[in-house]
């Protein structure tokens, strides 16, 4: 198959004014744009901390919520969210991916303004253990970890090259050409405009030992 570029994306993509939730008395006085490719993650407790926020759904079915657009999926799925944002990068400040809704509260602390010019992207942590052992990368050239690990909670944030972890937080402004290689966030991550990323240990997804079986310590 041939390499479906970002314009070619946005060629097919409609032409749309995101219709804004706003919240005019959230924590966090930000715009954000939730990227998302499975239509049952319930986001009802994570918009309201957002002062603007809008849902972008990949694939067919009904829409779950009145601030959002339904695309279709052209070639790899994460780009095509990924298009709409940049399309629309005027209204957003951040771009949230996210596969995991299951958020402990205060997770967004780091969208605070004292902790918001620390990093330009920001990765997941896991109750249990750090699992999605595929996308992270603490170091370039760095291909493979076997072994799963709790990061402590009041843990520092740690500086990586690429993660995921089920949820990740992007400064749309970082955003350009750049685009997925496959569903996997390696790629994406390692060619992110931004330098400053992190496995944010506070951004805290609950998980269980169900969810770290790809690997066995």
């Amino acid at each position: 198959m041939s390499r479906i570029t970002q314009q070619k994306i946005q060629q097919r993509l409609p032409l749309y004014v995101p219709n804004m939730k706003v919240n005019p008395d959230a924590p966090i006085s930000l715009s954000v744009c939730f990227c998302v490719l499975d239509k049952t993650l319930d986001l009802s407790h994570l918009q309201p901390q957002f002062k603007k926020s809008f849902v972008v759904y990949v694939g067919e079915g009904t829409l779950p919520n009145e601030n959002s657009i339904s695309l279709p999926s052209v070639g790899i799925s994460r780009n095509v969210y990924l298009s709409f944002v940049v399309t629309n990068k005027k209204y957003f400040d951040l771009m949230i991916v996210l596969d995991n809704t299951n958020l402990e509260e205060g997770g967004f602390s780091c969208c605070n303004p004292n902790r918001l010019e620390t990093w330009d992207a920001v990765f997941a942590n896991q109750t249990y253990k750090y699992y999605d052992i595929n996308n992270l990368r603490p170091k370039p050239n760095v291909t493979n970890r076997e072994i799963q690990k709790h990061i402590p909670k009041s843990s520092e944030p740690i500086q990586v090259v690429s993660a995921f972890g089920g949820l990740a937080i992007y400064k749309t402004k970082f955003l350009s050409e750049n685009m997925y290689a496959n569903d996997e966030h390696v790629t994406f991550n390692t060619r992110y405009g931004g330098q400053r990323k992190f496995v944010y240990p506070s951004l805290l997804l609950k998980t269980s030992p169900e969810m770290a079986t790809f690997y066995v310590v």
